[in-house]
């Protein structure tokens, strides 16, 4: 869970990041996966994992079915009235 400002400055648009409700702990690290570069300076001096959609798709094989969850969506912030968005 997080919040998203759309017209804050780059560094900046993210925050109030939650993990089971939680908030995220700066001092502990986290485990992530995404479709794009997670982290500032992604791939320096660290070793990547395996491509996501490698993983995803070698998972979906596995599975009978895949139940549908619930949506993450974030909360938006100062994009009330923006006719671009559906709020």
């Amino acid at each position: 869970q997080y919040a998203i400002e759309p017209l804050a400055a780059i560094g900046s648009r993210i925050s109030d990041m939650r993990l089971g409700g939680a908030p995220i702990d700066p001092a502990k690290n986290y485990t992530v996966a995404g479709w794009a570069p997670v982290a500032e300076a992604a791939g320096v001096g660290t070793a990547w994992g395996e491509p996501m959609w490698d993983l995803m798709s070698r998972w979906l094989k596995t599975q009978q079915t895949v139940a549908p969850r619930v949506l993450n969506t974030p909360r938006i912030v100062g994009a009330a009235g923006n006719v671009g968005m559906a709020l």
